[in-house]
């Protein structure tokens, strides 16, 4: 299915990195990714207003450890990673 996201640029860029470094296709290398976050814990509700704060920061764990990995393979995602945990914790 096609569809249009709007990510900040750093993001798509450390995308479209892995995807050159590994030889894919970009729309393979975001569906992994996604497959990977979805099958992480669920935040309750689906938004950020869910009432169990420990699920919430359970896919933020998730979150930043595909942050932790995209970054341990030579792909810069810290000004994004510090900005997050920031911003979200």
């Amino acid at each position: 299915m096609k569809t249009t996201l709007e990510l900040p640029d750093h993001l798509m860029r450390a995308v479209k990195i892995r995807a050159a470094e590994t030889d894919r296709k970009l729309k393979d290398v975001v569906a992994e990714l996604i497959q990977r976050g979805l099958a992480g814990p669920l935040i309750e509700g689906g938004n950020e207003q869910s009432d169990n704060p420990r699920k919430k920061c359970d896919a933020l764990d998730a979150l930043f450890a595909a942050g932790d990995e995209l970054a341990s393979g030579g792909i810069d995602v810290s000004g994004w990673a510090a900005h997050s945990r920031e911003v979200w914790r």
